[in-house]
């Protein structure tokens, strides 16, 4: 499930760098840069979700233009 889903989404988000990609038992994390912000893209296996978080407070100003990025294409 991760992979291609991971793939769909972070090829809307034009320009980003992969910083560390972590897997777990049932989790998978993403963390990567965006516009001078940092992301983690969240996958949880058992509940079947995913969704995208802010790495730090100083990313807060940037969770917008993201959905935005997301949702254009």
């Amino acid at each position: 499930m991760g992979i291609d889903l991971r793939q769909l989404l972070l090829s809307k988000v034009l320009e980003h760098h992969v910083k560390e990609v972590t897997l777990g038992a049932d989790r998978e994390n993403i963390r990567f840069q965006w516009r001078h912000a940092e992301f983690v893209l969240n996958f949880d296996y058992y509940s079947q979700s995913c969704w995208f978080s802010i790495q730090d407070e100083m990313s807060i100003s940037e969770i917008q233009p993201l959905f935005n990025q997301l949702i254009q294409s």
